[in-house]
């Protein structure tokens, strides 16, 4: 009786086991899943990453998605420049240039999220990951919208 008992005690470990690594491997790679990145002044800026393709032009890259969202009932406009990350090394810091200089407009209450399919219009709510279909050395390990500056219209 004890050895059943013992058997079956070793079968519901190894089940619940296996239940917390599929739960923690399915948090870890689910894509819809928002990060707050940050919160300031009645913005919330969230972000994940989302593999994307567009097998036309044949580009398979992974990108940042951001997501602002206005929490207030007021028209605002944000400002900030990015910080990118690659191989742990920051390519965009320091730089005067206004090509890592962004902004957006968000009216009250709204909520915009980056969309790869709106690429060229919308690249101030994506930033490059890496290549998904090429080995790539590039990738990037670290971001950062630094200088966040948020006014009222």
């Amino acid at each position: 009786m004890k050895n059943k008992l013992s058997q079956l005690s070793k079968q519901i470990l190894i089940i619940l086991f296996a239940l917390i690594a599929f739960s923690a491997n399915t948090k870890a790679e689910n894509p819809t899943k928002w990060i707050l990145h940050s919160e300031q002044n009645g913005v919330q800026v969230y972000y994940r990453y989302e593999n994307c393709d567009d097998n036309v032009n044949d580009i398979h890259q992974q990108m940042v998605i951001l997501k602002f969202v206005n929490t207030t009932n007021q028209n605002l406009s944000v400002e900030w420049d990015l910080e990118a990350y690659y191989n742990d090394i920051c390519t965009t810091c320091g730089k005067k240039d206004k090509e890592q200089h962004f902004s957006t407009q968000l009216s009250a209450g709204e909520t915009k999220i980056g969309n790869f399919e709106n690429r060229v219009t919308q690249k101030e709510l994506l930033i490059f990951a890496k290549f998904t279909k090429m080995e790539s050395k590039v990738k990037l390990t670290k971001f950062n919208l630094a200088n966040m500056k948020i006014s009222i219209l």
